[in-house]
């Protein structure tokens, strides 16, 4: 942290930046003191801190965190431009700048990580008591954020010309910026027939505008269908399933965006049996330990999704393939497994381990009937399309499908 603060001080501005490629400890740069024009970067590295904060909620670790998640809101508080009653990041860049000027503004990646920064700030603000003084700064820059810049498809030469082939009028895209770099630089090569080869291809695609639904948690099954399209277009009309510099973000963020389960599937095998290693990892040119997360994030990204009101089971799994899952983690410190039989979600098994109050999107569909048991209460049957449940830390709740056989509730909890 006085290593960040003191290049944003020699860059003339205040709070925390850091150079694009950091080197261990006792390092610093791992790229010759360089930036590459990016802005971002003490930015994502926040990403990781916010993410693992929502799952746990551990206090401990907020106060751990806390100062650079401060010291990374006070450059992006002062470096922001209020421009027409809204904020702007100007002179950045989306992807790591290696040629030309650092003219891109409103990098998608920027206003997804301050659309995840802002509110976790409010929110550890709330949970430790502490720095209610930053909470005016906080909301005045995220109620007046730029929003995600969509764009019609066919409008934009760089995907147009990626792509090779007429694209539907109304496709939406998330852009890479919203002037400057507007699409990852990438060739027709062999990424566009219906199933390219599976081979490393390169890119400069080290940003790239997927990262908002994944690792930012900007768009989910909660969102709007135009923004839940745009994020599957996006997915569409890159497809960097074999990128050397992208999968451990671009699959979770497919899965994320509810893109055909059955494809993110296919590739996710083809990438492992093809360039991958017996453990399921693999070695690209780029890109390094995170490389090991591909696999793993992605299924669990297929079997859950919680960071956004409620938590879906099986939100992206091919309902022709039975499967279950165990104590993958939710946001809010809860442990979930669950399991799919005949395109049906049978069972759903939940420990709290924090408590807190626990919603569950209903896995039959809104107001079909779900069985709950557990807490050693009568079994009750519940018809809501959220299933909240209050719980104590250790409460553990089964529910089932209420057409199971044998299933004999005590009493029928009335839909709202």
């Amino acid at each position: 942290m006085p290593r960040g603060r003191g290049l944003a001080q020699q860059l003339r501005s205040q709070g925390l930046v850091y150079y694009t490629h950091l080197a261990p400890s006792p390092g610093w740069s791992g790229d010759n003191f360089r930036a590459l024009d990016q802005k971002s970067d003490a930015l994502f590295a926040a990403v990781n801190c916010i993410q693992r904060w929502r799952y746990t909620r551990d206090a401990d670790y907020a106060r751990k965190v806390w100062p650079f998640l401060v010291g990374v809101a006070d450059f992006w508080d002062h470096d922001l431009k209020l421009v027409d009653c809204r904020y702007v990041d100007v002179n950045d860049a989306q992807d790591e700048h290696l040629r030309g000027p650092s003219d891109d503004v409103n990098p998608a990646t920027v206003i997804g990580f301050l659309s995840m920064l802002y509110p976790a700030l409010l929110d550890i603000s709330n949970q430790l008591q502490i720095s209610q003084e930053l909470r005016a700064t906080s909301i005045d820059r995220l109620s007046q954020l730029s929003p995600l810049p969509l764009a019609r498809a066919a409008s934009i030469k760089a995907i147009a010309d990626a792509v090779g082939k007429p694209i539907p009028g109304g496709d939406e895209a998330i852009l890479e910026s919203e002037h400057g770099m507007q699409w990852v630089d990438i060739s027709k090569s062999d990424r566009f027939p219906d199933n390219p080869p599976a081979k490393i291809e390169g890119s400069l695609a080290g940003m790239n505008s997927l990262q908002v639904v994944f690792p930012g948690w900007n768009i989910g099954l909660e969102s709007s269908s135009q923004m839940q399209k745009a994020a599957a277009n996006t997915v569409n009309y890159t497809r960097l399933w074999y990128d050397s510099n992208n999968t451990s973000n671009f699959y979770p963020a497919a899965a994320d965006a509810g893109y055909d389960p059955d494809s993110i599937l296919d590739h996710l095998h083809r990438l492992v049996t093809s360039i991958g290693l017996p453990s399921f990892a693999y070695k690209f040119e780029a890109g390094g330990v995170e490389n090991q997360a591909t696999v793993p994030t992605t299924l669990a990204a297929i079997f859950l999704q919680s960071y956004q009101a409620n938590i879906h089971v099986f939100p992206n799994w091919p309902k022709n393939r039975d499967a279950s899952f165990g104590n993958l983690l939710a946001v809010g410190n809860f442990l979930i497994s669950s399991s799919m039989k005949d395109g049906n979600v049978v069972k759903v098994a939940i420990t709290s381990q924090n408590g807190g109050v626990y919603n569950l999107a209903n896995p039959r569909g809104p107001y079909q009937a779900v069985q709950q048991t557990g807490a050693g209460k009568p079994a009750k049957l519940l018809h809501r399309s959220v299933l909240s449940i209050p719980t104590t830390p250790g409460l553990q709740l089964v529910f089932k499908s209420a057409l199971e056989k044998g299933v004999r509730p005590a009493h029928v909890a009335p839909a709202p």
